[in-house]
């Protein structure tokens, strides 16, 4: 804009005999105009294209009388520069130069879709009782001021030049205080401020929102959510629950959330926006936390179903998606607590989580975006109790990072080596204590119980252990398969026999593999044949656990209600998940 404003003064300039004075009071206007603030600096441009294009074509009309070669040529200069206007209209207004630069800015027709909170002030217009609204990005403030004024008033606009300095500063306080639990518990908000709205790129936020105990998530949708504030002192009648039932649909065979369509690239919108990806992130933000409770498992488990419909879309960049499937899957597996053992051989989101990340090219640190990833699948193989092979990720990330950062790593990355470290020293220090009278499957337990955690250890001794002993090979699939390893682990369980009596274990575990490689529905036909075929609860567990990941609650019911055990493992885990069913 500036190098087009330099231009526009310099053809006005050599355009001076005559230039009108209007078109020097309409520039100085609207640069003093622009100059005021960032978000007025395009304000300037269509009216210095009209002045560049008048005066410049006054310049270029006594350049072209006074040579007859450029008289002649001048029709034909006029229709290349039509021309290559048009093809610049097209390429920034379809998107496609957007697209091919990697860009997020998007133009074209039916682009701003979903971009406007107009659903969140509907809802709260016609909520009953007394209270304001508070926007931690103030541009959202114009569609509740529109919309559900003047029944809950807004804190500040601040597209409106209209505030004192002190009211600017107060909503950058209060705004800059939602970034983390602690500081959204303790912050000094206005008595009248009863609604807080956050919207869908602010994840700190979110998440912050969703773990006080201050706020209540009563309204969500793909542009942001509403939250309430439970300390509110005013006459309110009960809140409603938030909104699940408009967004928790299953997920179709097509890998697509029901109701939910695929965004497509088309002639004129070349990079629309990834509407799938958007919700996701925004609602794995809501479910994060190291205690999460039933609203956030919740929010957790859409996030991972509209991923899976997000890789489908393929809009957002492959890699980014993968990656933020990995760490939802990796919260859904804290959230769901789940302790692999001979009689639970896999906690399947660790293990989907893991073979995600393997997807991803961790080598490239000086990406961002692929270091985070790197540095989450370290964390992701300390929380499932692979201490072993956390170690050597960690070693292997920090030998791979860019030299500056080799010479100097960030201070995060050497706490997070040395956690692993200390509990790699445990680790060895508790398996230098197994008695040499152990029979193999208990040193396998013992190694990869949660106290120890040296998977990798227990898969060397597997690995040596007798070709001949169906056991030993099936549980060496199935700490490749917690790993992530998913084609060893494949390869492994195929070199197992078993009597026909045991023939499901094996089954079981082949469909196991299939959903760790992201075939859901494949695992789920598997599974469900499976269980019509044999009552044992673990098949029934992972089947209505599969069944719960894809949206079909009423089969999930329906299976878990026939599966009964007393297993110290099992049990409990089926008990959890009928409670989790309760809730849909």
């Amino acid at each position: 804009m500036i190098l087009i404003a330099a231009l526009t003064i310099a053809v006005m300039i050599a355009n001076m005999k005559r230039l009108p004075i209007a078109h020097v009071v309409w520039f100085l206007t609207f640069l003093i105009l622009g100059l005021t603030a960032r978000r007025n600096v395009v304000l300037i441009g269509p009216v210095i294209g009209y002045l560049l294009a008048w005066n410049g074509g006054e310049v270029i009309s006594r350049i072209v009388d006074r040579r007859g070669k450029l008289s002649r040529a001048g029709p034909y200069l006029t229709g290349w520069m039509v021309a290559v206007a048009l093809l610049c209209v097209a390429a920034t207004g379809t998107s496609w130069i957007w697209d091919k630069l990697g860009s997020n800015q998007q133009l074209g027709a039916g682009l701003r879709k979903q971009h406007y909170p107009i659903a969140a002030a509907k809802f709260l217009r016609d909520l009953p009782g007394r209270g304001d609204v508070f926007c931690e990005n103030f541009g959202d403030a114009a569609a509740f001021a529109y919309y559900a004024h003047p029944k809950r008033r807004i804190f500040m606009d601040g597209r409106l030049e209209a505030y004192s300095l002190e009211r600017f500063k107060d909503h950058f306080r209060i705004a800059n205080s939602l970034r983390t639990p602690e500081a959204a518990q303790a912050v000094r908000l206005p008595p009248e401020i009863r609604f807080i709205y956050i919207r869908h790129g602010s994840p700190r936020r979110l998440s912050a929102a969703m773990q006080a105990r201050r706020f209540t998530l009563i309204h969500f949708d793909p542009v942001g959510a509403c939250f309430a504030r439970a300390d509110w002192v005013g006459t309110a009648r009960g809140l409603p629950s938030p909104n699940f039932e408009d967004y928790d649909r299953p997920l179709t065979r097509e890998n697509l959330v029901e109701g939910f369509a695929a965004e497509k690239r088309r002639f004129y919108a070349q990079n629309p926006p990834a509407l799938n990806f958007r919700f996701a992130s925004m609602l794995l933000a809501m479910g994060a936390g190291p205690r999460a409770d039933i609203t956030q498992m919740r929010c957790t488990l859409l996030g991972i179903r509209y991923l899976n419909a997000a890789r489908t879309e393929d809009i957002a960049p492959s890699h980014l998606v993968t990656a933020a499937l990995a760490w939802g899957y990796h919260q859904r597996a804290l959230q769901c607590d789940v302790a692999p053992s001979a009689r639970v051989p896999v906690d399947i989101n660790s293990a989907r989580a893991l073979a995600l990340y393997d997807q991803l090219d961790l080598t490239r640190l000086d990406d961002r975006d692929i270091r985070m990833s790197a540095l989450h699948r370290i964390i992701a193989m300390k929380d499932a109790r692979a201490i072993d092979a956390a170690d050597e990720a960690v070693r292997q990330f920090l030998a791979n990072l860019p030299p500056r950062e080799q010479v100097l790593p960030p201070q995060a990355y050497l706490q997070l080596r040395d956690t692993i470290r200390r509990a790699l020293d445990e680790a060895n220090a508790r398996a230098s204590q197994l008695r040499k009278e152990l029979t193999l499957g208990q040193r396998i337990d013992l190694l990869t119980s949660p106290r120890v955690g040296l998977i990798r250890r227990a898969i060397g001794e597997l690995q040596t252990a007798a070709d001949t002993d169906p056991q030993a090979r099936m549980r060496l699939g199935d700490l490749l398969l917690r790993t992530g390893s998913i084609a060893d682990a494949k390869s492994t369980y195929a070199t197992v026999k078993l009597t026909p009596q045991d023939a499901w274990e094996l089954a079981l575990r082949d469909a196991l593999c299939e959903w760790a490689e992201g075939k859901l529905h494949e695992a789920g036909d598997a599974l469900g044949k499976l269980a019509r075929q044999s009552d044992e609860p673990l098949v029934s567990y992972y089947h209505a656990v599969l069944l719960e990941q894809i949206g079909r609650y009423d089969e999930a019911r329906a299976t878990i209600a026939a599966a009964h055990t007393d297993a110290p493992v099992l049990g409990p885990l089926i008990k959890r998940i009928r409670q989790r069913l309760e809730f849909r």
